[in-house]
């Protein structure tokens, strides 16, 4: 047997928690899971780190779902009005979705309540209806959490467990003062409750009654002992972005696999070097080519993301699809709240298998039908790169990513494929001078192995007759073999 079938899910885990699981066809745990369970389900503060599609979800769901077991039990009291126990942050609505989809699924089977509460989706009315109602769990977006909280419709006071979604994005890019908010009116919740707890606790060894009557007099639950768990999950982490979350929260257990800021083997990634005048031909040469691809190996529902990296990106390659029928989803910063959940539930839903975005969507983006990543514009940093490709190839299968490289990218796409191709780690990898020597290109006979000789005029034409640019413009690609080839396009 090998590694992977010899996991199997922590006996810490409580029967109904694993009999959902069972339910759910979850029927052993990811390698991510069964490393950082022994250590979240003793209510330790956890970092999670681990590659994209490794199921970093169910890691902090689950002892979040068992944190919330145990207070049930401790204090005999379901979740108050307004009063949830548990806090889940993420940084977008897109990727809140997704969590409160998995989320849902596993309370069902256990009886607790979750909500998610993100900009663009329904009335504060209505928000404030669902949260005196009473949850267990609230999923949300740190801007719209604080301004719930401003409101009174949200208290912090009984929060006992808080998982951040993305930890790398959210304490460096714009979210810390919000995120900061959050975490200091949980802190000092907890640390008032664990007050009121030892004092309750010191009293009622000489009076029973004074006990009683200071626990009447507190918010917090009889049995509630304040501890307060931090669970923090994210497939990349950049060393200064992770000394800014450690002094943060300071007592962190750090669990991350052997594999981090490396590319899952099963994408297979080509890179096409490109002028920025012959940008818009080869997208709608790759674009019609691995759409055919992908959909004749993998069925009618698998779809293509395209990766821009501005609004006027997106914009322009929204335009160039529609002017050739192609149809699509689209989803950047200028389109609000309302059409990008519309968007993206056509592409979700398998209406439209398209996708053109800016990095909105490359955190956490998990949907399965996802078989092909092309990068219209290179990413800035390899940080960057990994997430775009992860939302293919996930929890093991088999995916594609093409890179239209412009003169400019050239330098840090090489150094990117030669640390997958030699197993390294993309972590430090940038297109700063100290970084890895460029690849060599073998020549055979006037030709680059394994491709056709250049031609200005002529184009070479895939089996299905699309046409592509010739093999000068595909400068390598990457197998899960390790092995680089000049070809001008993937096997039909």
């Amino acid at each position: 047997m090998t590694p992977e079938e010899l996991r199997t899910w922590s006996p810490d885990l409580q029967p109904m928690i694993l009999q959902a699981l069972i339910e759910l066809g979850f029927d052993q745990p990811t390698e991510i899971q069964a490393l950082s369970l022994p250590t979240t389900l003793q209510g330790k503060s956890t970092l999670i780190l681990a590659e994209t599609g490794t199921g970093k979800t169910l890691s902090f769901l689950l002892p979040a779902i068992t944190k919330l077991k145990m207070l049930e039990k401790m204090t005999g009291k379901r979740s108050q009005p307004c009063r949830p126990r548990v806090l889940i942050i993420v940084p977008t609505r897109e990727l809140g979705e997704q969590v409160l989809s998995v989320a849902k699924k596993l309370c069902h089977h256990i009886k607790f309540v979750v909500e998610g509460f993100f900009g663009g989706v329904g009335t504060l009315s209505k928000q404030r209806k669902h949260l005196e109602a009473g949850c267990d769990i609230v999923i949300g977006t740190p801007m719209r959490l604080n301004r719930l909280a401003e409101k009174r419709m949200l208290m912090f006071g009984d929060v006992r467990a808080v998982a951040i979604d993305e930890a790398d994005t959210m304490f460096t890019q714009g979210f810390e003062a919000d995120l900061d908010k959050i975490i200091r009116a949980v802190n000092n919740a907890s640390q008032k409750a664990a007050d009121t707890y030892r004092q309750v606790m010191s009293l009622r060894l000489s009076s029973e009654d004074d006990a009683a009557k200071l626990q009447r007099s507190t918010p917090f639950s009889m049995g509630d002992d304040g501890m307060l768990q931090y669970i923090l999950c994210a497939a990349t982490i950049r060393h200064d972005a992770e000394k800014i979350v450690t002094k943060k929260l300071p007592n962190l257990k750090v669990v991350k696999t052997n594999l981090l800021h490396h590319i899952p083997s099963g994408i297979i990634q080509k890179f096409v070097e490109v002028k920025p005048s012959q940008q818009r031909d080869v997208l709608l040469d790759q674009v019609r080519f691995c759409l055919s691809k992908v959909q004749r190996e993998s069925g009618a529902k698998a779809s293509v993301v395209i990766f821009c990296n501005t609004r006027a990106g997106c914009s322009f390659v929204h335009e160039q699809l529609k002017e050739q029928g192609i149809p699509h989803a689209s989803i950047h910063g200028d389109i609000s709240e309302e059409e990008r959940f519309l968007q993206m539930q056509l592409f979700v839903d398998g209406h439209l298998h398209i996708l053109v975005c800016t990095d909105i969507a490359a955190r956490g983006m998990d949907i399965p039908q996802i078989k092909a990543v092309i990068n219209f514009d290179m990413p800035s940093s390899s940080i960057d790169y990994i997430h775009r490709i992860g939302r293919t190839g996930r929890a093991g299968g088999q995916g594609y990513a093409v890179s239209l490289v412009r003169p400019e990218n050239k330098i840090l796409a090489q150094r990117i494929d030669e640390a997958v191709r030699k197993k390294r780690s993309l972590e430090r990898v940038t297109a700063a001078k100290e970084s890895f020597a460029p690849i060599e290109k073998k020549v055979v006979s006037g030709r680059m192995t394994g491709g056709q000789k250049p031609s200005d005029s002529l184009r070479a034409k895939s089996k299905s007759g699309f046409k592509l640019k010739p093999s000068r413009h595909m400068w390598f690609e990457k197998g899960p073999d390790g092995k680089t080839r000049a070809t001008p396009r993937w096997n039909a």
